[in-house]
């Protein structure tokens, strides 16, 4: 740290981000690039002489008036340092780190000393007959009460001694920002002080097992941590937690599995879990419980939200608004609360009925599908269907019919009379898809019979005959599997039938949840594909809650149809800190998300045996992989560690031909991604391995030979590049020997092994 970094109170800076419940990772960058930033801003000639408080008052002062003051120049200075060169985000990184180093300074908290005094006196006064359960964001569950001394005693949940935390001691932490350490438990007053997180259950006075039956209290989370740590992994466990409403860690998921009458009882019976879980997931994944979706620099709100389609229609381009797989979810899951308002169970004067739009299979009938669903109505297809037959009976219309179509039968007269006469006002008609295994769509009828005009699109021409009706549900996708009644396979054939083979009390059990997994959901623009919707996936404004809202979308929504989220869809992210800080993300998403960092976990790779051989030493993977991540935490930071999953995959590959695999992990893909952290530094790559620390032959890098400036380039003075070429340079070479020796693996964590390894191999060898 340099004389003018000092000026800086990091200390201070560091309890104050803890107290307002900022994560350790975003802290850990926060003073990275307060201290990289604050370096390259004092090069500038503006702020060459001045101390370092001047130059942040006088540096936020006017980024409040100029949102890129001082960035040319900044960057410029930045490019020119080979340390900062490749942290492009620097600029934005440090104005971020910066006004939180403002808050702390003029201590900004979430609520008044004054406030928060109050409020800690009312808790202890209600904790004094029964303490309560907090869960932290992280999952750790700690119970909180109070005795007559208005001081809080926490405890966690596994058989810790109960520790006594009084009002002066936090206050003092909070609000003079007091030096000392943290415990597991100060953390957790504070934020529930703050509002920061909730009690599990209001008044509870017993330590008591909630109901199982309780909804999965997490609506937002994101999975976050360096790459190969079981992020994607992970979701899947969550997913099916959130599918059966359960908390897999108390009860397991097992049992929920085989309750299920959904699962193929060949699926229950797999021995391996892993893989009975992702037969699982792909089960509910095809039946549109879950979906799976990956963000990326150019995903946007039309294929998220919704968005305008080009399509060819009679040889001339429409426009057309198509919805995106988040809004296609959301129709689905709010499926449930719109069969209730609209459906009477037992109702003689309603009936449901089963329809088909077009030829099944075909592409009219998809568009005929979707000329329906934008008109809100549903269509009629026969031998003549153009003459409006109101108030006629089946045998007139079969007359009329025939007076143009000689070839008209009487079951065409009896579907058109049917659809005429006896689709009566609120009757419900659900949509088939083309294989009779899906409903697209479900109506409710209004009175209005009528008849196309003649200027309707050519693919409607058979199918003018139309009623009016409100459409409940469209483009849905639904499955009837779980549906239909016993013995019954799909839905019925026939254009209109009444309906007799679904059982509609069915679409009235307990609501499902729906579960939308955005993997990377760090690479992408989050206000560009959210839009508005960002403020309703919040818990307290989604459909049925007391702050519940709705918007009218710019394409499709208008003010007497707005959407809106429901609360049984749930949103699992994903996110690589390797590619982006969480400190620096959308401030948006943060604040409507639960984050849970996933770290490296070396322990799971304790039972995997690598050796080159069954007579050679064994490959400690636990202490090998910890090893290189305490090297990469101390030269990088602990965001761009190694996680476990890149080795988990050995313990699949047999015996003899794990060693070999460990190698092709190695050179594939380790130290790839040691290259792109480290910039293609080769002798920080080789402190990562501890090839400084190995004999010449276990060494994975080596310096093959230096190469010359003038041997390669000749007199480079006379032609004005003195001084731009190094005179002298290493070149870096893989040595492919190195990967086929256990002694190259166990002297990156132990190299005085390594050698006596070596050694014995060499002494074997040498004898006759």
């Amino acid at each position: 740290m340099n004389t003018r970094e000092k000026e800086l109170d990091f200390d201070g800076f560091d309890r104050y981000c803890k107290n307002v419940a900022i994560p350790t990772t975003s802290i850990s960058h926060y003073k990275s690039y307060l201290r990289d930033g604050l370096n390259v801003l004092l090069q500038t000639e503006r702020y060459s002489n001045r101390n370092v408080e001047e130059v942040l008052d006088d540096f936020l002062k006017h980024k409040q008036n100029d949102a890129n003051f001082l960035k040319e120049e900044f960057e410029k200075i930045r490019n020119q340092n080979d340390k900062y060169k490749n942290k492009t985000d620097l600029y934005s990184g440090f104005t971020a780190a910066l006004k939180k180093y403002r808050d702390f300074l003029e201590k900004k908290y979430p609520m008044s000393k004054e406030e928060l005094e109050k409020k800690y006196d009312t808790i202890i006064q209600s904790l004094i007959s029964g303490p309560i359960i907090l869960k932290t964001v992280t999952g750790a569950k700690f119970k909180l009460k109070a005795n007559s001394n208005k001081s809080f005693y926490v405890s966690a949940l596994n058989g810790e001694t109960d520790m006594s935390v009084s009002k002066e001691k936090l206050m003092r932490v909070l609000y003079e920002n007091e030096a000392y350490t943290y415990t597991s438990y100060e953390p957790v007053i504070i934020q529930y002080l703050f509002g920061l997180i909730e009690p599990e259950k209001e008044g509870i006075k017993n330590m008591i097992e909630e109901p199982s039956n309780k909804s999965y209290p997490l609506k937002n989370i994101i999975f976050y941590g360096p790459p190969g740590t079981g992020k994607t992994y992970h979701t899947i466990n969550k997913a099916l937690e959130i599918i059966y409403n359960c908390d897999c860690d108390k009860e397991g998921l097992d049992k929920y599995i085989d309750e299920d009458q959904n699962i193929d009882s060949e699926i229950k019976r797999l021995k391996n879990k892993r893989e009975k879980y992702k037969k699982v997931f792909e089960y509910y994944k095809a039946q549109g419980q879950i979906k799976f979706v990956t963000f990326h620099q150019s995903y946007g709100y039309e294929e998220f939200i919704e968005g305008l389609k080009a399509k060819t229609v009679n040889k001339q381009i429409e426009y057309k608004v198509e919805d995106g797989i988040f809004k296609k979810l959301c129709k689905k899951a709010s499926l449930k609360a719109e069969i209730e308002q609209n459906i009477e169970l037992d109702d003689p004067n309603q009936t449901v009925w089963k329809m088909s739009l077009g030829e099944a299979g075909t592409e009219k009938a998809k568009q005929i599908r979707e000329y329906c669903f934008e008109n809100n109505i549903i269509a009629l297809g026969f031998c003549v269907s153009n003459i409006k037959f109101e108030g006629k009976n089946s045998s007139e219309i079969l007359e009329e019919m025939k007076k143009i179509n000689k070839n008209c039968k009487e079951e065409d007269a009896n579907k058109t009379s049917r659809f005429i006469n006896e689709l009566k006002e609120n009757d419900i008609v659900l949509i088939a898809g083309d294989d009779l295994k899906t409903i697209t769509g479900i109506a409710k009828v209004k009175h209005t019979y009528n008849v196309l005009s003649n200027n309707c699109p050519d693919f409607m021409k058979g199918y003018e005959q139309f009623r009016e009706v409100e459409w409940l549900a469209k483009n849905i996708d639904l499955k009837v599997d779980d549906l239909l009644y016993e013995g019954k396979q799909r839905l019925g054939r026939g254009t209109l039938i009444k309906n007799n083979t679904i059982d509609i009390k069915k679409l009235f059990n307990a609501e499902k949840n729906y579960v939308l997994i955005i993997d990377e959901i760090n690479r992408g623009n989050i206000s560009k594909i959210f839009g508005e919707l960002i403020t309703l996936i919040e818990e307290d404004k989604r459909l049925g809650a007391d702050e519940a809202m709705k918007v009218a979308l710019p394409y499709s929504g208008d003010h007497s149809e707005p959407f809106g989220v429901p609360s049984n869809l749930y949103i699992i992210g994903t996110m690589n800190t390797a590619d982006r800080s969480i400190a620096l993300m959308d401030t948006a998403l943060r604040r409507r998300f639960v984050f849970e960092e996933m770290m490296p976990y070396p322990e799971l790779l304790g039972k995997i045996e690598v050796a080159k051989d069954k007579d050679r030493e064994m490959i400690d993977l636990k202490e090998m992989l910890k090893t290189i991540n305490d090297r990469i935490e101390y030269l990088y930071d602990r965001d761009h560690t190694i996680g476990h999953a890149y080795f988990m995959g050995l313990e699949k590959v047999r015996d003899e031909k794990r060693f070999d695999e460990l190698g092709q992990v190695f050179k594939n893909r380790i130290i790839p991604l040691l290259q792109e952290y480290f910039y293609d530094d080769w002798e920080k790559i080789r402190l990562m391995l501890g090839d400084n620390q190995k004999d010449e032959d276990f060494r994975f890098i080596q310096v093959s030979k230096e190469k010359n400036a003038k041997d390669l380039f000749g007199n480079i003075e006379s032609e004005g590049f003195d001084g731009m070429i190094n005179e002298e340079k290493k070149i870096y070479t893989l040595n492919e020997k190195a990967f086929k020796k256990s002694e190259s693996y166990i002297g990156i964590y132990d190299p005085e092994r390594a050698r006596k390894t070596g050694q014995t191999s060499d002494n074997e060898t040498k004898q006759p």
